[in-house]
């Protein structure tokens, strides 16, 4: 990221025609996906995955060697049982998960060295983190009227994240955190917020869904814009330890997929907690 409002500005200015060329590319892909639901979902989810795997390769470097076909190997167990109700490959994967943790640390206490330990700890990370949060997308899908619950928490992403940018660059003036991201705002987190709780109301007044009236589409689209922005913050915090701008360059004008899916990730999850806890009440 950079330094100052100014540069950045001029930095995206750069690379809008870039950033839109890639945009008219990936967004119809991501939108068919979502439309179609069932394996076209599951290959863009896992396409997605696998390539956060490989950028997360780099991001926990400082952390440890990811040993990436152990990450892959763990990750589709998730995403198989997420696409197919079937337990089973995500409760070995749990079982791998944890009687590695319990292998590493008691090597590392004999052997004393963590490097081992290190080294599972950021292979288990891998794994985790794009494919469980991505998981949540599928089983999202396959919920009760799951296609207009998966693409609201695309677009309230989508809103956060954009609103967050635009109040940021035009009045952002108080740093949020710049030890991590030095261009991220106070200004343009409330405007983040103020942005996905909009965007939630109108959502909530176009869309018909018994589960989501509009005071409550007003607070739940806050939060959700609170729980990406803190996503988005989590990945700066990785790359800015791992030395990197971007989590990679798969993207032209965007960076890496994770940078992309940053405040999608925690989102995800957060919706599916919220519907399944509200249509189970019902």
């Amino acid at each position: 990221m950079g330094t100052n409002n100014q540069d950045n500005t001029a930095s995206s200015r750069d690379s809008l025609p870039l950033r839109l060329a890639t945009a008219a590319v990936g967004i119809p892909i991501l939108a068919a996906a979502v439309w179609l639901g069932s394996i076209p979902l599951l290959l863009v989810t896992a396409a997605a995955t696998f390539l956060g795997i490989w950028e997360l390769r780099m991001l926990l470097r400082p952390m440890g060697h990811v040993v990436w076909p152990v990450s892959a190997l763990l990750a589709g167990a998730f995403l198989f049982s997420a696409s197919t109700d079937d337990a089973s490959p995500a409760l070995i994967a749990l079982t791998v998960i944890g009687g590695g943790t319990l292998g590493a640390a008691l090597f590392a206490f004999r052997l004393r060295t963590w490097s081992g330990a290190q080294a599972w700890v950021a292979t288990v990370i891998a794994a985790v983190y794009p494919a469980v949060f991505l998981a949540a997308g599928l089983l999202l899908r396959e919920k009760p009227d799951g296609l207009a619950w998966l693409g609201y928490a695309i677009l309230i992403t989508f809103a956060s994240d954009t609103a967050a940018y635009a109040v940021g660059s035009l009045i952002g003036r108080h740093k949020l955190v710049p030890a991590i991201s030095p261009s991220k705002t106070w200004e343009g987190a409330i405007g983040g917020i103020i942005g996905a709780a909009v965007v939630s109301a109108a959502f909530a007044a176009f869309i018909d869904l018994d589960a989501l009236p509009l005071a409550t589409a007003i607070a739940l689209g806050a939060g959700l814009s609170v729980l990406g922005q803190l996503g988005d913050l989590a990945e700066s915090w990785l790359k800015r330890t791992a030395g990197v701008k971007d989590s990679g360059q798969l993207l032209p004008g965007h960076g890496g997929i994770l940078d992309r899916l940053d405040s999608l990730l925690p989102i995800l999850p957060a919706v599916l907690v919220y519907v399944t806890i509200v249509t189970t009440m019902e």
